[in-house]
């Protein structure tokens, strides 16, 4: 990691070297993501990718137990 942001420090200290960097995300990152967005559109994580905050869930602690999963089952009595 150490040595990539040393060559994109190099890169951005060229002459026009900035500017190169600017393009190269621009055309290439931006249109990938956008592609990763539009396939993703249909999931129910889309809204992680869009940053979305409409959300239906409530923003409270739910404070209910949970059943015990190692209980022993009680058999149903037949009526």
């Amino acid at each position: 990691m150490r040595n990539h942001d040393r060559a994109l420090s190099n890169l951005e200290s060229i002459p026009g070297g900035f500017n190169a960097l600017q393009r190269i995300y621009h055309d290439v990152q931006e249109s990938m993501y956008s592609a990763a967005q539009e396939q993703f559109g249909n999931s129910p994580f889309a809204q992680l990718f869009t940053g979305n905050e409409n959300t239906t869930a409530s923003r409270t602690e739910d404070t209910d137990s949970l059943p015990n999963p190692w209980a022993p089952r009680t058999a149903a009595t037949p009526s």
